[in-house]
């Protein structure tokens, strides 16, 4: 294999990388929700035509999907996926590039993905001479949201015209210091789904429960008995969550309301337990309900699926970046409960989703995805860039 990296100096990183700042610093400004990102999708397509990047898609949802040829037309094409949706959260960050939207946010770092892999792009183009594959850059919409916009874009035929041979995807990481690259051969993400229950019983005052039907108490049963999915129904060797973060019945001291909500969400590594684990939910609740004259009302929405990185792929892409940026400095990564639906692509095609250190090295405070003060040591956009380099230039 012809090495090429010699040829992108420092220098040449670090120019690109300012160009990926100044990127993200607009997507920060201007954030749009999940479905409704027609401004960032202008900002994308315009910069790409001005690059001079001729191929370009627009699919419907605001997708995007630019294709830069490499040196050998006959050579293998790879796709790199960067978000684009935001998060309704009111940011709390005292900075110069705040969100101006009000109550929406980049909490997620989809602002900084973008960022690099616009900056990307126009490396790319300059040096399209030395590239020796074909480039799929994927812009998607809605990745918070289900269905998600991976699984939209795939139906709308983002694989095709030309057509993409593996998939890279990748993703800040707070809680991994800047300068660091992380990742994980095999499963990596869990599955996720949501659950929405809603229980119908008889409510009435507290002080006389002989005379109602407590959709309270049938709801705590339920709940409980639910644990007992992942303490004694899931296998030790497949990771498991259950949890429900709301529980609404609107009663008083003295009122047992007549319906009680419920909402969590079921996440694993297996996609046949999975299967199961819906069946056996499913059996708990109608069960327990129908045994205290509760009507139930449940819905499982089947969310993104595990996210699984092709170990072939994922091995070469380890070890160009580790030639790149040092052993010290990539790392193996752990299971993750999180989803991302990057997961539908992996599912499809060989594909590699690693992470990008986003914590300040000089310091001991983590700035949490999802959260009012996210935000991103600037020694991520050069990580990033040197990592898609070595990822294109050395990894095939």
């Amino acid at each position: 294999m012809t090495h090429h990296l010699s040829k992108f100096s420092e220098q040449i990183i670090s120019e690109f990388s300012e160009k990926a700042i100044e990127h993200r610093k607009h997507f920060h400004k201007f954030p749009e929700l999940s479905g409704n990102e027609k401004l960032t999708s202008k900002y994308i397509a315009d910069t790409l035509k001005k690059i001079g990047i001729q191929q370009i898609t627009e699919y419907s949802d605001y997708g995007i999907a630019a294709y830069i040829p490499g040196s050998d037309q006959s050579q293998q094409i790879v796709g790199i996926r960067a978000e684009m949706d935001a998060l309704p959260i009111t940011e709390t960050n005292d900075i110069a590039h705040k969100s101006l939207n009000e109550g929406i946010m980049h909490a997620c770092g989809h602002d900084v993905h973008m960022g690099i892999l616009l900056a990307f792009a126009e490396l790319l183009f300059q040096n399209r001479t030395l590239l020796p594959v074909g480039v799929k850059l994927i812009f998607q919409p809605s990745e918070e949201t289900l269905p998600g916009g991976a699984s939209q874009l795939i139906k709308q035929g983002v694989f095709n015209h030309p057509n993409v041979d593996f998939m890279l995807g990748f993703h800040v990481l707070p809680e991994m210091k800047a300068g660091m690259i992380g990742f994980r051969q095999g499963i990596y993400m869990a599955s996720s789904d949501e659950i929405y229950l809603t229980l119908h019983g008889k409510g009435g005052h507290a002080a006389m429960p002989h005379l109602l039907n407590d959709p309270v108490i049938c709801a705590s049963q339920i709940l409980t008995s639910l644990q007992q999915l992942i303490s004694r129904r899931a296998s030790p060797e497949i990771p498991t969550v259950l949890s429900f973060g709301k529980f609404v019945a609107n009663g008083r001291t003295n009122v047992i309301p007549d319906v009680v909500e419920i909402e969590g969400t079921f996440r694993t590594f297996n996609e046949e337990w999975r299967e199961k684990a819906h069946s056996i939910i499913s059996d708990i609740t109608i069960n327990t309900a129908k045994a205290a004259n509760i009507r139930a009302e449940l819905q499982i929405i089947r969310g993104y699926p595990v996210l699984f990185n092709n170990e072939t792929l994922t091995q070469q892409m380890h070890k160009a970046v580790e030639r790149k940026l040092g052993k010290k400095n990539v790392v193996s990564l752990p299971l993750r409960m999180t989803s991302d639906d990057f997961a539908y692509y992996s599912q499809n095609i060989p594909s590699c989703y690693f992470r990008i250190g986003a914590g300040d090295p000089g310091s001991e405070q983590i700035r949490y995805l999802h959260t009012s003060g996210f935000d991103v040591h600037n020694n991520i956009f050069t990580t990033g860039l040197n990592a898609l380099t070595a990822c294109l230039f050395d990894g095939y």
